[in-house]
């Protein structure tokens, strides 16, 4: 299915006991953002 436009997404994230809010420009982009940061964490363990 695909969706026509772009829209906001707000996440919220607790870092470091800061609550950072991320503003991305579509959910996609997002996801692969939040995929490479969580493999990035992963191949560190």
């Amino acid at each position: 299915m695909k969706v026509e436009g772009k829209f906001f997404k707000e996440v919220s994230i607790e870092e470091d006991g800061d609550n950072i809010t991320y503003v991305f420009p579509d959910t996609e982009e997002f996801l692969s953002i939040l995929r490479r940061k969580l493999n990035k964490e992963l191949t560190l363990d």
